[in-house]
């Protein structure tokens, strides 16, 4: 066999030989992306062992900046002693408001207008409670996702999204199991 201008000569090429083919496997190369979706894989965390409590959360759409660090916010819903809890975990402390205990963030439901409110901190300065959970977790309930904003301490204003389809029988399942503030 001869290469000449960088090309096998006709006259060097070997006789074809008969080789049985098989279709190759076609590996897909795309990224897929997956939505994160209610989990109750941490609800030990988030209820202490009490008897009887429930928590489901659904991880941010992605991570977001705080003060020194990077942070992946959840959102919570928890019944315990039959009281309806939604919150956010931040894992930073909130931008301290001038006149008041509470912070200010923006919530939006799926495509509808955002709205600003303030909600309260945990002692622990490290996430963010809905005013009244039982309102908040039926209109969750009815949406698809949440859009939610606040601005951490020390850093600028951050917003993430909540893929929240789902909870609806997540919390009729708590109902039945005996969380009467679950029951809409």
């Amino acid at each position: 066999m001869t290469r000449t201008g960088g090309s096998v000569s006709p006259a060097a090429q070997p006789s074809p030989i008969p080789v049985p083919v098989r279709a190759a496997a076609v590996v897909s190369t795309d990224v897929v992306a997956t939505t994160p979706a209610w989990t109750e894989e941490n609800r030990d965390t988030w209820i202490a062992g009490a008897r009887g409590a429930l928590a489901f959360e659904v991880p941010a759409d992605k991570p977001v900046s705080v003060w020194m660090r990077t942070v992946r916010p959840s959102l919570v819903v928890r019944c315990e002693a039959n009281v309806l809890d939604v919150f956010v975990f931040t894992d930073s402390a909130a931008r301290i408001e001038r006149d008041t205990p509470d912070h200010t963030v923006s919530v939006r439901f799926d495509d509808g207008g955002e709205t600003s409110t303030r909600w309260p901190d945990a002692d622990t300065h490290d996430a963010l409670f809905a005013p009244d959970g039982a309102s908040f977790a039926k209109r969750l309930a009815a949406a698809q996702t949440l859009r939610f904003g606040y601005t951490p301490h020390n850093a600028e204003p951050v917003t993430m999204q909540f893929p929240v389809a789902g909870l609806a029988p997540l919390l009729a399942r708590a109902a039945k199991d005996g969380c009467k503030a679950a029951a809409f």
